[in-house]
């Protein structure tokens, strides 16, 4: 193969490792805050990797993060689903 073709296969090796979890919000101390007690606290979907490094979406409050580090869905209408109730 040449080095041509291997850069764009490489590129989207990378690309495809892309994932999303989910954060709590925290509070000014540094706690997390839990979405049951503060509803309006959901917490985030932030993406990890390629081109979603960094990317976040808030998590819909139905939907919220109840614990760090779950996989989620980002960027759907009324917010992230990042949980269960």
């Amino acid at each position: 193969m040449k080095s041509t073709t291997l850069i764009p296969l490489f590129t989207l090796i990378l690309g495809a490792s892309a994932y999303f979890t989910c954060q709590q919000d925290k509070d000014a101390s540094g706690q997390k805050i839990d979405p049951f007690e503060y509803r309006d606290h959901p917490g985030y979907c932030v993406g990890h990797g390629g081109s979603d490094e960094g990317r976040s979406s808030k998590c819909d409050t139905t939907f919220a993060c109840y614990s760090d580090g779950n996989g989620c869905t980002p960027f759907r209408p009324g917010g992230a689903y990042c949980g269960k109730l």
